[in-house]
This record gives structure tokens, C-alpha cells and sequence, in this order.
């Protein structure tokens, strides 16, 4: 980019691995049926199981769907990050983990569903080559959780963090 803003004639040599390479590599596996493991897991692991979280609104929704969403941006007092981060390391697990937990207390406390499904961004860069690449390699993987209700932190922080671990292991089907 600098080379072509300054208008300086060197050439960048084209990557060994491109994005069409991936496209091209992923859509072989795919006819080849590499994901047919994949796949048959997430039908097993989603079935029967609502994956839309339907939490009472003060405002009756429009019946035609407007698209017409908020954005929120808030932050996280210093201090109750140190406690998250602290707690996180004492369960040996990330801070991503402990936030999800309390994200799906807080769904479930709202919806009354027992169960609850977020999907995560996950990275589809799988293989080294692909490390400097450009392009869309983003995966979003669903974590499904079932909370009884009846859970202690510990456990619950146990459970999400299982849960986290198995989605990501499954993690190559695009959603």
C-alpha cells in the first residue's frame, strides 16, 4: 500500500497461498465429505433444541421486521474487569469464558429458557499459510448451554467453559 501511495515502481510478489487457494481447498474437502463428522455433530448437538432466545420487549414488535436496530457501548469499571480476571485465573479458565457465563445467566434469567445458545467468532485461519493472509476467514461457532437453574457459579462456570471447548473443537463447519 505504501509502494502504490507513493507511487514507487517496487513490485510485491503475489502470496504462495491465496484466498481462491482456500476457497478452492475447502469447497474439495467439502465434496469429499471431510465435514461429514463435523456436521453430523452440530445436527446431533442443535437438535430439538431452540436456538432463539425470546426475551419480553417493553414495545410490541412490528410485524414487517425494519432492521432498525441500537447499538450500546458501555464499559467495564476497572475494578470489576481485576475481579473478572482474577476470578477467571483462579478457574484456570480466559475471561471470555466467565463473561459468556454470566451473559447466559442473565439471558436465562430474562427468557425463562433453559436453554441457551450464543455464537461465537471464531477464527478460520487453520492453517499456517494463512496466517498473513487477506480475507474472510471468520467462523461463527454456536455454544449451547442448558442451565437447570439450580447450578452453583463453579459449576455453571464449568459447564460454559465445557461447552466453549467442545463447539471450538467443532468448530470447522461454517454456520
Amino acid at each position: 500500500y505504501h509502494n502504490a501511495f507513493n507511487r514507487n515502481e517496487a513490485v510485491m510478489e503475489l502470496p504462495y497461498f491465496q484466498y481462491k487457494d482456500y476457497s478452492y481447498w475447502i469447497n474439495k474437502l467439502s465434496s469429499a465429505g471431510f465435514f461429514a463428522k463435523e456436521v453430523q455433530f452440530w445436527k446431533k448437538r442443535l437438535e430439538g433444541k431452540t436456538t432463539s432466545i425470546h426475551i419480553p420487549t417493553e414495545q410490541q414488535r412490528p410485524k414487517k421486521y425494519l432492521n432498525t436496530g441500537k447499538s450500546e457501548v458501555f464499559s467495564i469499571p476497572l475494578d470489576t474487569m481485576s475481579g473478572l480476571r482474577r476470578l477467571a485465573k483462579e478457574k484456570n479458565m480466559t475471561v471470555f469464558s466467565v463473561l459468556l457465563t454470566f451473559l447466559k445467566i442473565v439471558l436465562r434469567a430474562y427468557s425463562h429458557q433453559d436453554t441457551i445458545t450464543i455464537g461465537t467468532p471464531i477464527s478460520g485461519r487453520v492453517l499456517p499459510q494463512l496466517q498473513d493472509q487477506v480475507g474472510y476467514f471468520l467462523n461463527a461457532v454456536p455454544v449451547l448451554t442448558t442451565i437447570k437453574g439450580d447450578e452453583f457459579l463453579d459449576e455453571l462456570l464449568n459447564i460454559v467453559s465445557a461447552n466453549i471447548s467442545e463447539s471450538y473443537s467443532h468448530a470447522n463447519v461454517s454456520f
